[in-house]
């Protein structure tokens, strides 16, 4: 199962600099299109603006993900927006 989350005014490609790919099972792209850079059809299909396409993350999560794992993760994503909206004003 997957969960996008998505981030006004940053792209995905900014945020992946941030983010600790080896604490996170997380991409920018659909979980279909792997290795392809490129904003989601599907978000985009759905109507959503650009810049939330553009900021989109896809936060992949197993069949024994606890909620302590949940709640680091978002505590880890959390870090990594404020300091990319730091660094962009």
């Amino acid at each position: 199962m997957s969960l996008k989350s998505c981030y006004r005014s940053q792209s995905g490609s900014s945020s992946r600099r941030y983010e600790p790919r080896h604490q996170l099972a997380i991409s920018t792209g659909s979980a279909y299109s792997s290795g392809v850079e490129a904003p989601s059809h599907v978000l985009q299909a759905l109507g959503l603006a650009d810049d939330l396409v553009e900021g989109a993350l896809r936060i992949g999560l197993g069949k024994f993900t606890t909620d302590d794992e949940i709640d680091q993760a978002a505590a880890i994503l959390s870090l990594a927006v404020h300091q990319i909206r730091d660094l962009l004003s």
